[in-house]
């Protein structure tokens, strides 16, 4: 029984930790490759105008954030189409006046006649309400994806939209 020794009493700490060392190496690898080709993928470094060429002030790439006044003044010129993503109940309640509800967890539903109806030139602009809200950013990753370009969001928008008093479409009590 002596001359049988185990595994580990063979190998020493060093060879487990360079074994464990190349196991972590080769699994961040492979998490960073797969996460580069996917369409939707974490970003680790911002752009010279924000995650993925977003810019605050509407100059970066798709997806961009729109200031408030910005939009307003698209909404007076009517040069755009306000997106609700909120859930379609939430739309009922109040939304931007003139929006069309596109909830984001209802894509599947709507989303072939809005293509059918929608030019993939028009410039929409989507909003949700609360300052930690992605379902308008999501709702754009998802347009990007089947052709629109034009492509904008309000961050925490309606709550920002209502305290500057812009027009707004509520539920009849």
């Amino acid at each position: 029984m002596k001359n049988k020794q185990s595994w580990i009493s063979r190998t020493t700490s060093k060879e487990i930790c360079i074994e464990v060392f190349m196991i972590v190496l080769i699994s961040v690898l492979l998490a960073f490759s797969v996460n580069g080709v996917r369409s939707q993928g974490i970003v680790f470094f911002a752009g010279e105008n924000g995650a993925n060429g977003i810019g605050e002030n509407g100059d970066g790439e798709n997806g961009r954030e729109i200031s408030l006044e910005a939009a307003a003044q698209k909404f007076r010129e009517g040069k755009a189409l306000f997106a609700d993503a909120r859930p379609s109940e939430a739309y009922e309640i109040s939304h931007i006046e003139g929006a069309v509800s596109l909830p984001v967890y209802e894509f599947d539903n709507w989303i072939d006649n809005f293509f059918s109806t929608t030019s993939p030139d028009t410039e929409i602009i989507a909003y949700c309400d609360g300052p930690h809200c992605s379902l308008a950013e999501d709702l754009l990753e998802k347009l990007y994806d089947i052709g629109f370009e034009k492509i904008y969001h309000i961050k925490n928008g309606l709550s920002r939209w209502e305290k500057q008093a812009l027009p707004v479409e509520r539920e009849e009590e």
